[in-house]
């Protein structure tokens, strides 16, 4: 029997396929999520849920999580709680799928200087660090251990033989049942033309 004094957190972890921090509809509970306030630890259910027991009331507490599945984010994932005086406090536990961005650079006049791209991808959210890749001479890339939300992409061509300025994009990078975190998007290369 639990006091006003004394509380229960109970922890739920899902899978955030859109990166709002909020337990949607279509977002799955996650097992097997080790959730640790101070010491004491807990795994989530088949449920996604964890209990732990006799924490103080009217404290404000952060809660560490972390999958143990090598397909979502293995970085931990930390939650503040506020006990006010009830029995129970429930903790929302936003779990990041990993996705994968690919695709590929076409540039029609001379296919051979895709290869002389350079592609930058940061979140437009910050929190995670931005990665530098260069397209193969085919012109396709291949970005994996993404997390969904919105990025800016940058193309920057660094031949000298054409005058293509930099574009920068921003596109949702999503994740869904029916991608599974596959993201698939083509760049064309334009020409400035000097008059």
């Amino acid at each position: 029997m639990n006091s006003l004094e004394n509380t229960v957190v109970r922890a739920i972890a899902f899978l955030d396929r859109n990166d709002n921090n909020i337990l949607d509809k279509n977002e799955e509970r996650i097992p097997d999520v080790e959730v640790a306030l101070g010491q004491n630890k807990v795994l989530t259910d088949e449920n996604g849920e964890a209990s732990i027991y006799g924490i103080p009331s009217f404290s404000d507490y952060e809660l560490t999580a972390q999958s143990r599945r090598p397909s979502h984010d293995g970085r931990a994932t930390r939650v503040k709680v506020k006990g006010l005086g009830s029995s129970e406090i429930k903790a929302y536990i936003p779990i990041k799928p990993l996705i994968t961005f690919m695709g590929d650079v076409q540039f029609e006049k001379d296919e051979s200087i895709v290869s002389d791209v350079r592609i930058k991808i940061s979140k437009v959210s910050g929190g995670e660090k931005g990665k530098v890749i260069y397209p193969e001479s085919s012109g396709d890339f291949y970005i994996d251990s993404l997390t969904p939300g919105k990025y800016r992409v940058e193309l920057e061509y660094l031949g000298d033989e054409y005058n293509i300025p930099n574009r920068i994009y921003e596109i949702d990078l999503l994740y869904t049942d029916e991608n599974a975190g596959e993201n698939y998007q083509s760049f064309e290369l334009k020409e400035e033309v000097n008059k």
